[in-house]
């Protein structure tokens, strides 16, 4: 994984930092939405498509998961 903040790099960048969550499996998207066929479209025409929001929007938001802390992480800083 190729480390990137959000404000730094471009959109391929910061996707292809993200690709490895993707081919993992770890994206489910919902069956059925009516949005699903045109935001697959744009991920599968990125970087050479028109559009590119989602995709960008995809990534920052995995890369803001990826850092989260948990409630079991809080418990663990707790000096007992």
């Amino acid at each position: 994984v190729i480390a990137e903040s959000p404000d730094s790099g471009n959109k391929e960048q910061r996707a292809s930092a993200m690709l490895p969550y993707q081919r993992a499996g770890n994206c489910e998207l919902p069956d059925g939405a009516p949005w699903l066929e045109e935001y697959v479209g744009e991920h599968a025409l990125f970087p050479n498509g028109r559009y590119n929001d989602d995709v960008d929007c995809q990534s920052q938001g995995l890369k803001y998961l990826e850092g989260r802390r948990t409630v079991a992480d809080d418990w663990a800083r707790v000096p007992m």
